[in-house]
């Protein structure tokens, strides 16, 4: 089986688990950096990646922000698109509704950073990706949205029925209303609980 230690699950653990379970075959990565920390490790037959940034180690099939990609470049659908991009509020969101028109009946949308361990994350690592989530997850009320509770937290976002979608409303979503009400509010699951939904 897939799991190897319930401890310490990567977001390519993550994804890979839907290439297996779904028999997906394309996988699209909107914001790489080094093509060893993600991209390099996806079980997929057919790989695309969107990066703005020029590295020489790292060459990316579109050098170009995800903005651009999804305006000028995007013209397939993808079983499994995973963002790690921009991480504000804004920008993944803009990142959630731009994926959606590229993703196959039945694919699986990936987050990275969805859960901040500490307010102190949001500025030098997470950012505010958890906003742009939330948000997402009220106004896709049929989807499952739901974040496994690894690598920072990966959420996954998807028409297929795998988590009923439970719509949490707070006041304006502060730090301290969010750590108040992380669980509700992400619909935090184990890894080990999302294998077993699949």
């Amino acid at each position: 089986m897939f799991i190897k230690s319930i401890n310490r699950m990567l977001r390519s653990d993550i994804i890979n688990v839907l290439f297996k379970w779904y028999n997906f075959q394309s996988y699209l990565e909107i914001g790489v950096a080094g093509l060893d920390a993600t991209f390099n490790l996806i079980k997929a037959s057919f790989k695309e990646s969107v990066d703005p940034r020029v590295d020489p180690n790292n060459i990316y099939t579109y050098n170009t922000t995800s903005d651009d990609f999804f305006k000028n470049y995007a013209v397939k659908k993808y079983d499994v698109i995973f963002i790690d991009g921009l991480h504000t509020e804004d920008q993944i969101y803009k990142d959630i509704y731009n994926a959606i028109n590229y993703l196959e009946d039945g694919g699986v949308i990936v987050l990275h950073d969805c859960n901040p361990s500490t307010e102190d994350r949001i500025a030098t690592n997470n950012g505010t990706v958890f906003k742009g989530f939330i948000r997402a997850k009220k106004e896709l009320k049929d989807w499952s949205c739901f974040v496994v509770d690894e690598d920072d937290g990966c959420g996954i976002i998807t028409k297929r029925k795998i988590l009923k979608n439970k719509i949490y409303d707070t006041p304006e979503l502060t730090w301290d209303v969010f750590v108040e009400n992380r669980n509700s509010l992400l619909q935090l699951i184990s890894f080990e609980q999302y294998v077993q939904m699949l």
